[in-house]
């Protein structure tokens, strides 16, 4: 610690330093002079508060200011204590009164962690175990532990005050445990004390066996736990025959007249005396030497089987635990005379039978030179495998596929059942059909396509067995339908191409017509529309200067198809604009045409700093703009075209179509026309259509 000095009085002052070790206190007296004064006097120092007397003492200085010790004295004690000096000085100021004071507090120490107590006793009764030990000191409690494998610790108790033993009520069965101790008071824990390993009632022995060796019977049997210390074996007699022997056992001189099991209990000998388990289940019978009992056929049981290889297996019967030494397989065809097979430790045969009903039974021989009774007969019947004839043309006429097939057995057999199969080009397979009975025709869902390559697959069963699948491929050859009739020629006044066709109603018949157009000669053909047999077509994006080529195809049901291909002509110099539902608002516009498309996309430049030059952007939009100007007139047909466009521009349908004699056909948004009167009967007109999305 430090030292606490008191004020300076008469240019003199004390100070107190206490120095603690553990609960004694060493406490020491200072006295200092004031720099650059002298002293030299006799005073008495005082002690109070925390200690008390006196003691004369003599100060003498004559310059600096040292610190000098003025007394010193010891205390043991625990809490706190505060201790004073007084004295007055001898020559200065009338005695002025010098002081100094100072505290402290010392803990107690912490009472020491307890002994142990001492294990006495450690004893299993019942399903409990009771503990027992000897205090060796005042305790607040004593902590029970238990562990399984001497490691891992799971508190069982907590008995309080000076509890001398505990009963431990939760002791699991067949186990080997251990069990600690630990005292606890105001110091803390003890240290643990460690009892010797408990051993809780094992469980019976299982899988108990008895085999016969020679004269003798050993006995074997599976251990509850790994720490049996013996066995007991008993007989069928309940007599004891074995008393803490090991495992396996032999039985010696065993009674070769009668038959022997055997019952097994566990046994474990410790400190708490000797634990036995239950008595085991018994283990099987055996007998020194008799005839096996009847073997069990395992296979065939019955049933219908495909003739050929069959293989009998039975199961030997052992009263003495002998191994099977001789078998001897009788079989009959029902009506015929019987086989016998003999062999030697094999359980099972495999012979060779033609189609027929059978009976068949087996005896078996061990060790004792009897044989075992026949088992009882089991009957069979064999037959022949199912076959099945596919019958499809080769060159199907039809679109829907309806297989047909027949069913052959030669014992007589009916089809309980189908599965039939149909196979795209190439051996994909599209589509299985399967069924139940004597069904020989199914038909497929799946339409067929004209001048394919097909596969049909077929497969029947009976009694459970399936005949190797029957494949057969064929090719479809549709019959075709008559050329329609087509009639077909260019409207003026329509502005486009009048079609009527008319497809053939003789055998077959078509179904329906499609029809195509060419621009390019017949290179290729774009999809106009489909009709029913007969059908009738405006196609109002023909061309209306050069030849337009169509394309009918008339298809039957199936799919058999006949073409016929017809040329119109147009020569018009006239553009078209179309509107309203079905685009049937037509105006006809011939006189002073002129025409102006303005195609592309929206560009623009953006500069950038540190850039010298702009950086181009386009847009993704796409403009098609024609614009359409000419004179309004009354035709040659005295039409009023004023009146026609007007009746176009005004159609409520948000788009228009535009023709012209070059081919162009533009579906669009139009705008207003702006019509200007130039002379009686003549007109002014100018107009524009956009392009927009179909």
């Amino acid at each position: 610690m430090a030292i606490t000095w008191g004020p300076w009085a008469s240019h003199y002052r004390m100070g107190i330093d206490i120095q603690v070790h553990g609960t004694t206190a060493t406490i020491i007296v200072y006295g200092q002079n004031e720099h650059n004064y002298a002293h030299a006097w006799n005073s008495t120092l005082v002690l109070e508060r925390g200690w008390r007397g006196s003691k004369p003492v003599r100060i003498e200085v004559w310059s600096g200011s040292p610190i000098v010790e003025l007394y010193r004295a010891t205390q043991s004690f625990t809490g706190r204590r505060e201790f004073g000096a007084v004295m007055r000085s001898g020559l200065f100021d009338n005695g002025q009164q010098i002081w100094a004071y100072k505290d402290v507090t010392i803990q107690a120490p912490p009472p020491p962690r307890p002994t142990p107590p001492q294990f006495n006793a450690v004893s299993y009764q019942g399903s409990n175990t009771v503990l027992s030990w000897t205090n060796r000191g005042s305790y607040s409690a004593v902590i029970v532990e238990r562990s399984t494998d001497n490691s891992t610790w799971q508190q069982v108790g907590r008995p309080a005050g000076n509890a001398t033993s505990f009963t431990d009520t939760t002791v699991p069965a067949n186990s080997r445990f251990y069990y600690r101790i630990a005292a606890v008071n105001a110091g803390g824990v003890s240290d643990y004390q460690q009892s010797q390993p408990v051993y809780s009632l094992p469980a019976a022995p299982s899988n108990v066996v008895a085999e016969r060796s020679g004269s003798n019977i050993i006995v074997n049997a599976a251990a509850p736990n790994d720490w049996v210390t013996g066995y007991d074996v008993r007989n069928a007699q309940n007599q004891i025959v074995a008393t803490n022997t090991q495992l396996p056992f032999t039985h010696v001189n065993v009674s070769a007249l009668q038959q022997h099991s055997y019952t097994v209990r566990a046994r474990i000998a410790s400190h708490h005396g000797t634990q036995y388990s239950d008595w085991s289940t018994a283990s099987n019978t055996v007998s020194l030497l008799a005839k096996p009992g009847v073997p069990v056929p395992r296979a065939p049981l019955g049933g219908v089987l495909l003739k050929g290889n069959v293989t009998f297996a039975w199961q030997h019967t052992s009263v003495d635990t002998s191994l099977q030494q001789q078998y001897q397989l009788e079989y009959r065809r029902i009506g015929g005379s019987a086989y016998t097979d003999n062999g030697t430790t094999a359980q099972t045969k495999t012979l060779n039978l033609a189609a027929g009903v059978y009976e068949w039974r087996v005896r078996t021989k061990g060790a004792h030179n009897a044989w075992s009774d026949w088992s009882r007969h089991t009957r069979i019947e064999l037959i022949s495998e199912p076959t099945v004839d596919v019958q499809v043309p080769a060159n199907y006429p039809s679109a829907t596929l309806q297989a047909n097939w027949s069913f052959g057995q030669l014992e007589g057999k009916p089809q309980q059942g189908f599965e039939a199969q149909l196979l795209a080009p190439g051996g994909t397979l599209v589509e299985t059909k399967i069924g139940t009975g004597t069904a020989n025709t199914v038909t497929f869902n799946t339409k067929l396509v004209n001048n394919q390559t097909y596969s049909l697959r077929v497969r029947v069963q009976t009694e459970g067995y399936w005949s190797p699948p029957r494949q057969v491929t064929f090719r479809t050859q549709f019959p075709t339908p008559a050329l329609p009739v087509v009639t077909a020629a260019w409207d003026e006044s329509l502005g486009g191409v009048n079609l009527t066709v008319t497809g053939s109603s003789g055998n077959p018949a078509a179904a329906r017509n499609t029809i195509e157009r060419s621009i390019d000669g017949g290179e290729t053909w774009q999809h106009v529309t489909e009709t029913e047999r007969t059908g009738v077509l405006a196609d109002l994006e023909a061309k209306s200067y050069g030849v337009n080529k169509y394309r009918v195809t008339s298809f039957t049901a199936d799919g058999g198809l006949s073409v016929r291909i017809v040329d119109v002509s147009a020569d018009s110099s006239a553009v078209w604009i179309s509107g309203g539902p079905g685009f049937a608002t037509i105006v006809r516009l011939p006189y002073n045409i002129q025409v102006q498309m303005r195609q592309g996309r929206d560009r623009t430049s953006h500069r950038f700093a540190g850039r010298p030059y702009p950086v181009p952007y386009a847009s993704h939009q796409l403009a098609h703009v024609v614009e359409v100007s000419g004179t309004l007139v009354l035709d040659e047909n005295h039409t009023d075209t004023k009146t026609a466009l007007q009746q176009v521009v005004n159609a409520a349908d948000p788009v228009h179509l535009y023709r012209d004699p070059d081919g162009n056909h533009i579906y669009g948004m139009l705008s207003h026309a702006d019509i200007s009167r130039t002379s009686n009967k003549l007109w002014n007109f100018k107009l524009a259509l956009e392009k927009t999305s179909e």
